[in-house]
């Protein structure tokens, strides 16, 4: 057993107590609560009347559930949080000018920390496992990619604090599985639906791979329509919001396929 271990577990001690007016004595459970800086402050809970417990071993068998919970409690004090790493991570890493992370970016970490990461994981960095997590991101209803997204922020942070010496084991992100591929094409409109896009209701997004599509369609430079967007890169712009127009690839086919066409046989 380590030395930090033997500093903050807690045995305590079970004493009986007399009160007044003729009731019946109490079994009183004291120990020591180890604070944030590092000072102990002397607790106590009243556990039961000798009417409940006669004996001093029933009164130990009482308080043992009592006992796990406060050693749980300390083994806790001065480990590093999920949000204590977060913190970190924003005033040492997010907007580092050597590590470039665009503006987008930046707003990604903020907002997916803030919504989804650290509601469910306001625990100490040892209790982030990769198979609960890789539940957890399972039953988020969220896009495939949104949640690679997630996946991904929490591997940085706690790549951040291996290499900052903040946790010292190896991270438990990096056997997550999470794919970003999506479970299907997203919508987007035609040249015609967006000349009448007044009479037909869509999303946001819709219209952000509508145009993404149709410029590339029309030859535009990649670098330009990432930019256009606001991309963090020209993979997403690529991989996620350009679509292949039908036509395109019909067309690319009916060439490849000439090229394959077999000369037909001479009858006899």
């Amino acid at each position: 057993m380590s030395t930090t271990r033997n500093n903050r577990y807690q045995e305590g001690s079970i004493d009986r107590v007399s009160r007044a007016k003729g009731r019946p004595d109490v079994w009183v459970y004291r120990w020591r609560e180890l604070q944030e800086a590092g000072l102990r402050v002397q607790r106590k809970k009243t556990i039961g009347d000798v009417n409940r417990y006669p004996k001093l071993a029933d009164a130990k068998r009482a308080v043992e559930n009592l006992r796990a919970e406060i050693n749980a409690q300390q083994e806790r004090v001065g480990k590093t949080t999920v949000a204590d790493a977060w913190g970190h991570f924003q005033l040492h890493e997010l907007r580092d000018p050597d590590v470039d992370r665009s503006p987008t970016t930046v707003k990604s970490y903020l907002d997916y920390f803030k919504v989804q990461i650290l509601p469910q994981w306001d625990v100490p960095l040892d209790e982030v496992k990769s198979v609960a997590v890789e539940k957890w991101l399972r039953s988020l209803d969220l896009a495939n990619g949104t949640k690679a997204k997630i996946r991904n922020h929490m591997s940085a942070l706690l790549s951040h604090c291996i290499r900052h010496e903040l946790y010292d084991k190896l991270n438990p992100i990096a056997s997550v599985r999470q794919s970003a591929v999506r479970q299907r094409d997203p919508d987007y409109l035609t040249l015609e639906e967006m000349t009448a896009i007044i009479t037909k209701t869509i999303g946001w997004h819709t219209f952000r791979h509508s145009v993404g599509s149709h410029l590339g369609q029309s030859g535009e430079n990649v670098k330009v329509v990432q930019e256009l967007l606001r991309h963090a890169s020209s993979r997403i712009t690529q991989d996620v919001y350009q679509q292949a127009d039908q036509g395109a690839k019909r067309t690319a086919l009916g060439r490849f396929s000439g090229v394959l066409a077999f000369p037909a046989k001479k009858t006899t």
